[in-house]
């Protein structure tokens, strides 16, 4: 899938990654696509980050220093509307079910694949826009 041209999507990705070189990774192939993103390092700095922003699509890892990436989808559905994608280093059916059960729309293994990720993060927002 080719890498769509910056500015062809309007989406503001919220992307919570505790491991600063896959976040900078991410991040930057994100932006390169045409996403503004918003980094968060952890729990704590994603609800710091979410204050006050409108946000499309929560990209997260599951596995937070300080907090668990299914209490923060629930967390921050309190105050926002978002497509929600899980990404983890574990992919057992029993964490696919969970990541379902809170809210989002997909659950990705790590090592992603980026042509994946694109694909997920504009259906999942296309899901919740139509949901909407």
């Amino acid at each position: 899938m080719p890498i769509p041209s910056p500015g062809k999507y309007e989406l503001r990705i919220l992307l919570v990654e505790d491991h600063a070189d896959s976040r900078a990774m991410m991040s930057r192939l994100l932006t390169l696509a045409g996403y503004l993103v918003i980094p968060a390092t952890g729990y704590a700095d994603a609800l710091r980050q979410a204050e006050g922003i409108a946000f499309d699509v929560l990209l997260a890892d599951l596995a937070l220093p300080d907090g668990c990436g299914w209490e923060l989808a629930m967390r921050l559905r309190d105050d926002h509307r978002f497509a929600a994608i899980a990404v983890s280093g574990h992919g057992t059916a029993a964490d696919i079910e969970r990541s379902r059960s809170v809210g989002y729309c997909e659950h990705l293994t790590k090592p992603i694949n980026f042509d994946l990720l694109l694909a997920v993060v504009a259906r999942c927002h296309e899901q919740a826009t139509h949901a909407a």
